[in-house]
């Protein structure tokens, strides 16, 4: 092993490029490694990708006879990441959540002819699967016919075990012929028994041959077991002559490092503009460490990138595909003796992205309608009338936004006359709106509406219906055929606690949150003043309601009910009472079944808040802040304790007095949010204007208006 210095990184920079919907399709080999040798099975997968990049579609394994469905996909979307990588949520493979994943671009719609996905379960269990965007248009066989450059790994256990083979691929109008000049193929003709306009080509072996979006690359997958090969291969049509020049940078590559076995491995591949190259393995790269596991020199002859070893080791060839973005292994020539090479090469190119949302807050306008406002990434704010840009019927009352962690997509919901309508945006902007109410058959949820989202990212909106009944609208964490979320609906009085005989608490408010361990809540007040919650926690058959005033001898609140959670599970449900004091009732796991309750206005001498102004959030150091309007001077204050306070002690702060004199002067109701790029934020209006108050790391509190600055959509 060699020391290597060299600091630059073999990225190409591209331009931004707007990724569209698009089907996929992948083939791949998974092996398992036991006493009696590999156990091997072959797979393809066929799915579309939304403009979000949210996916759906279907896996199929080797089978007898032909291939078998073996279900959907296990993930839900993709994230194109900036080095020409992607990720998949969950980060899960054919056949579950390996323990150590990677996956190279793909899209042709992002500038890659192909790409692949390398998932370990175990140190003898792999996976490999190629991937391709199909074509966008329709197309004929003529358009698979030609001459290409393949590379091949195949297992055929009754007879010679694991090959390889690499070389010409012929596709004709009615076979497939390989001609190995590295290596060998089990057979050397399949005739072709179909071919579909999405870019399906099928053998009489069984073979599924995908061809990509920009009909020059194909990937397929042997899929019948009963003659007992199973394989996977990649081709290539080349083109023009290569420039070496246009060679340099970096390639992710996913390599069989073995010729007479299935040994699955990950490299990042760097041609230096010196002629020399180096092989990094992709782990240590990704962890900063730049010592080279082989090195040597290249060169570029035709439409071949042939790497020769410095200290006499193996020569590699591959060939050079579409717009030497991709490389497909040929040979690996060592002791005067020729293998093939199985190997994929994808170009790590840098796409910068474009300006994505940092944070959404909902609002109203002048006109009382609903509106949600972007930041996004380059300090942009956004402003997206929700109605006008979706269309549905006239929101009523509060609307509520957030960001779902399984996609990273802006939602928002409202109450209407038809029920509860949830809005959900798309990468590109683009609003849809459906009315869950009518989807469910529910009960119409006519006020308090709110937002949790779960551990497990489900998201749930609550609130009540006409009669005071606790209503529930939840993910069920599954995409319907059209990718959209399929959302569930529950009753929770008259499913859960009226065959319980207990009574439903009369409300005149709520708020909701889930627990670290997906306990979900529904708290609020009565007209007494009493703190209760509906809730329920996994082990639990059904939803129950707690008093938690009379059970915990708690004052009684007169309003202003906010909840914070805190990074160590406490639970923090903060209120007005009758005195005008700031008074929290928080319980944390060491309590055991005990809740405390601390009057902050009396431990900090602080204002008496305006009760419909009090909100609440915890930054991401473990900060907890409770904000509110002082209801003597109208000045916005926050009470507020870190884990470095003097002494642990809570205190109280003017936001007022640390920003310039001509600031807005805010009215309630206020949202607080800590967001994810650090900023804490205290949302309000000023009139008909809504102001943000904000502090970022890097400054001082400071204030914008949103309804002057934020750009329509």
């Amino acid at each position: 092993m060699q020391r290597d210095t060299h600091a630059d990184f073999g990225i190409e920079p591209l331009e931004p490029r707007l990724v569209m919907a698009a089907s996929f399709a992948g083939a791949g080999l998974y092996y398992l490694v036991g006493s009696d040798g590999q156990e091997v099975l072959s797979f393809a997968t066929e799915g579309q990708l939304s403009d979000s990049l949210a996916a759906a579609g279907s896996r199929y394994k080797s089978g007898s006879g032909d291939r078998e469905f073996e279900g959907d996909l296990r993930y839900d979307s993709i994230r194109t990441l900036a080095d020409g990588r992607f990720e998949r949520s969950p980060a899960a493979g054919f056949f579950g959540e390996p323990e150590e994943v990677n996956g190279a671009q793909y899209l042709s719609d992002d500038g890659f002819p192909a790409g692949w996905y390398f998932g370990q379960y175990s140190v003898g269990s792999k996976e490999l699967e190629l991937l391709v965007q199909r074509p966008v248009n329709p197309v004929a066989r003529a358009d698979f016919q030609g001459d290409y450059q393949f590379s091949a790994m195949w297992n055929h256990p009754a007879g010679d075990g694991v090959g390889g083979g690499s070389g010409r691929l012929t596709i004709s109008s009615s076979e497939l012929a390989y001609s190995s000049s590295a290596g060998a193929m089990p057979y050397t003709r399949s005739s072709i028994r179909s071919t579909t306009s999405a870019g399906l080509l099928t053998t009489v072996r069984d073979e599924y041959v995908y061809l990509g979006a920009t009909e020059s690359t194909i990937v397929w997958a042997d899929l019948d077991s009963d003659d007992g090969i199973l394989a996977m291969g990649i081709a290539t049509r080349q083109g023009a002559p290569a420039e070496a020049s246009a060679m340099v940078g970096g390639y992710l590559l996913a390599w069989n490092n073995e010729v007479d076995s299935l040994d699955f491995r990950q490299y990042f591949l760097e041609l230096e503009a010196d002629g020399d190259y180096k092989f990094y393995d992709l782990d240590e790269y990704d962890d900063g460490i730049r010592e080279s596991i082989d090195r040597g020199f290249w060169s570029v002859s035709g439409t071949t990138l042939t790497l020769q070893e410095s200290d006499g080791g193996p020569t590699l060839r591959f060939a050079i595909g579409e717009g030497n973005k991709l490389l497909v292994g040929q040979s690996r020539v060592t002791g005067g003796v020729t293998y093939a090479a199985f190997g994929v090469g994808t170009r790590a190119e840098v796409i910068p992205p474009g300006p994505t949302v940092v944070f959404p807050v909902a609002a109203r306008n002048a006109a009382g309608q609903g509106v949600v406002y972007e930041l996004e990434s380059d300090d942009a704010w956004h402003v997206t009338n929700l109605v006008e840009k979706a269309g549905g019927p006239a929101i009523t009352g509060r609307v509520v936004t957030w960001t779902d962690p399984k996609d990273n997509l802006t939602y928002a919901a409202g109450l209407s006359a038809s029920g509860l309508v949830l809005y959900t945006s798309t990468d590109e902007h683009v609003w849809t709106y459906r009315v869950l109410t009518s989807e469910a058959s529910a009960t119409k949820m006519t006020g308090e509406l709110q937002v949790m989202t779960g551990p497990d990212r489900n998201v749930h909106l609550t609130g009540l219906s006409a009669t005071g009944e606790v209503l529930r609208h939840y993910q069920t964490g599954v995409r319907d055929g059209t990718g959209k979320w399929v959302w569930a609906f529950q009753n929770i009085t008259t499913n859960d606690l009226t065959p319980q005989s207990l009574t439903t608490p009369a409300f005149t408010g709520l708020v909701s949150y889930a627990t670290a361990w997906n306990g979900l809540n529904i708290a609020g007040l009565d007209s007494e003043g009493t703190i209760w919650s509906v809730w329920w926690a996994p082990g639990l058959a059904a939803w129950t309601v707690s008093d938690l005033t009379t059970t915990y001898g708690a004052a009684p609140l007169s309003g202003g009910l906010t909840v914070y959670l805190t990074p160590w599970q406490g639970i923090n449900i903060a209120g007005i009472d009758s005195a005008g004091h700031l008074q929290v009732t928080w319980w944390v796991p060491s309590l055991g079944g005990t809740w405390n309750q601390n009057d902050l206005t009396d431990l900090t001498a602080g204002p008496l808040l305006a009760p419909s102004t009090v909100t609440s959030y915890v930054s991401s150091w473990g900060g907890l802040n409770v904000a509110g309007i002082d209801g003597a001077t109208g000045d916005l204050y926050v009470y507020w304790w870190s884990p470095s306070s003097p002494g642990g002690l809570w205190a109280a702060s003017s936001l007022t007095a640390v920003t310039p004199a001509d600031a807005p002067r805010l009215t309630g109701p206020l949202t607080g949010v800590a967001a994810p790029d650090s900023s804490l934020n205290v949302f309000g209006y000023n009139g008909t204007n809504f102001i943000r108050y904000f502090w970022e790391p890097s400054g001082a509190w400071m204030t914008q208006n949103l309804t002057a600055i934020a750009a329509p959509r």
